[in-house]
Formats: structure tokens, C-alpha cells, sequence
């Protein structure tokens, strides 16, 4: 799958105050097909 977003090891701190610690995800490229209306979405 193409990634399009990804972060590792991510940290907020608000002044004192941590807010995000250590986070780490990836996004993916998903096709979703609607049967129904043989449609083709593309998400993100």
C-alpha cells in the first residue's frame, strides 16, 4: 500500500505539560468499490 502520511517517535510538550509521547502511525492509500452503483472511491 502507498503511505501518505507517516510519523514516528512523535512529542508535544506544552510547556511543561506533554501532551503527545512517543506516537508513531502511517496513513494508507485505500480504493473502496461500491457494488451497489459500481463506483470507484479513492479515500485520502
Amino acid at each position: 500500500m502507498e503511505t501518505i502520511l507517516e510519523t514516528k517517535d512523535l512529542v508535544k510538550r506544552y510547556r511543561k505539560v506533554c501532551a503527545v509521547n512517543h506516537v508513531s502511525l502511517s496513513i494508507h492509500k485505500v480504493v473502496y468499490f461500491n457494488a451497489y452503483e459500481d463506483e470507484v472511491m479513492q479515500l485520502a
